[in-house]
């Protein structure tokens, strides 16, 4: 069926020439056009954006390396630089953005029915920004600081499909809060935002449409709870805070007694100077942190005790300690302590004063012996006690 044609023909071929017809009509784009057509310049520019072209010099020159082919690509005018360099700054671009609406138009027809993941039947939009930088030399028009210009690309993404479902060109400077003005928001959907776009009055005009929104809340929110729903508190977990205390007291005391007081100490100080931080002096005082806040964080945050730390802990770190445990039941470790002593093992380490304290350990595998006989012999000994055990092994040496 489509035996001699190029790729590049074959995917333009689903495009519905109906329909940029009557956008170029729309806006008269073809008005006194000679031979280089609207429907030209949008080949050569969809050429360049699938062959990931980076000049209209670059675009000349692979598109003449394929002169011959062109015709049958759909190309009728001569495509040459500055022919495409006056077609790109004189061409209404209201042309290809309508016919970009329609095209997203009919993608989305084709995901309605689309799993993506979550259980819901309605649509579900994810709104963000991005900007990017240009050269203040070449574009002028897009001044963002001193020295950069710059524009920002606003995205709304229907999720089924990753489809863009509203595009919008903005300043730099624009600050992303200003775009939620422009949006028509669908009834019945749901729009996934950051933390950019909290403005309650123009999500209250959300609310109203109404639709649904999910945004990340800021940290200076001061939010106050209007009412609760009647709950049974016999029944069932009463609060998540509960929950969480619990879960970092048993901690805490798994720590003491395995570890010691210390350690649950330092726990309680980094607390208390979370809790207290505007209540210190200034060179050390921060806004402080809640309670409530402190241990969602600690008991069910990704960064707490079941975050990624005991994830990497379950996982990586439980390995290795299996290895060492496999290795000291078969005399592995061992040969590594064999090693290590036979290379620096009559060298004492520590201070100068290091031979005041004796460990067993450092006798267990005959360390420092010759440090130990000058202690002997010193002047300052008085008694020493040795093992049976540890006698025997040093004899053995």
């Amino acid at each position: 069926m489509y035996q001699g044609q190029t790729v590049f023909s074959q995917l333009m071929e689903f495009l519905p020439r109906h329909t940029f017809r009557k956008c170029v009509n729309r806006y008269q784009g073809n008005y006194r056009m000679r031979s280089f057509s609207c429907y030209d310049q949008f080949l050569c520019m969809a050429f360049a954006q699938l062959t990931s072209r980076e000049s209209l010099r670059d675009i000349e020159c692979c598109l003449c390396a394929l002169e011959e082919k062109l015709y049958h690509a759909g190309f009728r005018g001569n495509v040459s630089r500055s022919t495409l360099a006056d077609a790109n700054e004189s061409r209404d671009w209201r042309i290809y953005a309508d016919f970009a609406q329609q095209l997203i138009h009919e993608a989305r027809t084709l995901y309605l029915r689309e799993d993506f993941g979550l259980q819901l039947t309605e649509t579900v939009y994810a709104l963000d920004s991005s900007t990017i930088d240009l050269c203040l030399s070449l574009f002028p028009w897009a001044r963002f600081r001193t020295t950069k210009a710059g524009i920002k690309l606003h995205t709304l993404l229907d999720l089924r499909g990753s489809i863009p479902a509203f595009i919008m060109i903005t300043e730099a400077k624009l600050h992303d809060v200003n775009i939620l003005d422009s949006l028509v928001p669908e009834p019945g959907a749901i729009y996934v935002m950051d933390r950019g776009y909290l403005d309650f009055a123009r999500l209250y005009a959300l609310h109203q449409a109404p639709a649904f929104f999910v945004i990340r809340s800021k940290t200076n929110t001061d939010l106050h709870r209007l009412y609760s729903n009647p709950v049974d508190k016999e029944t069932g977990v009463r609060c998540d805070q509960i929950v969480a205390l619990l879960i970092v007291l048993i901690v805490l005391e798994i720590t003491r007694r395995s570890i010691g007081i210390t350690l649950v100490l330092i726990v309680f100080v980094g607390v208390a100077y979370a809790m207290l931080g505007p209540h210190l002096p200034e060179i050390i005082s921060h806004r402080g942190y809640t309670l409530k806040r402190i241990l969602s964080q600690i008991a069910v945050g990704t960064e707490g005790l079941f975050g990624s730390t005991l994830g990497i802990a379950s996982t990586y770190v439980a390995g290795f300690i299996f290895f060492a445990g496999f290795l000291e039941a078969f005399g592995g470790l061992r040969i590594f302590m064999k090693l290590a002593l036979s290379i620096s093992g009559a060298l004492a380490g520590g201070p100068a004063n290091g031979y005041r304290l004796l460990v067993d350990s450092s006798l267990d595998w005959g360390q420092d012996l010759k440090g130990l006989k000058r202690w002997i012999v010193s002047p300052k000994f008085v008694t020493l006690r040795v093992e049976k055990s540890i006698l025997a092994d040093m004899t053995e040496r």
